[in-house]
């Protein structure tokens, strides 16, 4: 559940700085908005935050035997 969690805010982060961008003939001020500056970058973040954990150390079923 919480990796499903974890790439989501992953793939919205990259989705979000997902766009058009300058060439040598055009100039696109919206490279430098926040939403690709600063909200993005920091789903991302947010995302990998969640990940490495759960990655690391999952969820730990312990069985122990009935005697």
């Amino acid at each position: 559940m919480l990796c499903t969690i974890a790439a989501s805010l992953i793939l919205s982060g990259l989705l979000l700085m997902a766009g058009e961008g300058s060439t040598n003939e055009t100039f696109c001020p919206d490279i430098f908005s926040a939403r690709r500056i600063r909200i993005a970058p920091l789903l991302c973040l947010a995302g990998y935050l969640v990940l490495i954990p759960t990655i690391m150390f999952g969820h730990r079923k312990v069985t122990q035997k009935s005697a």
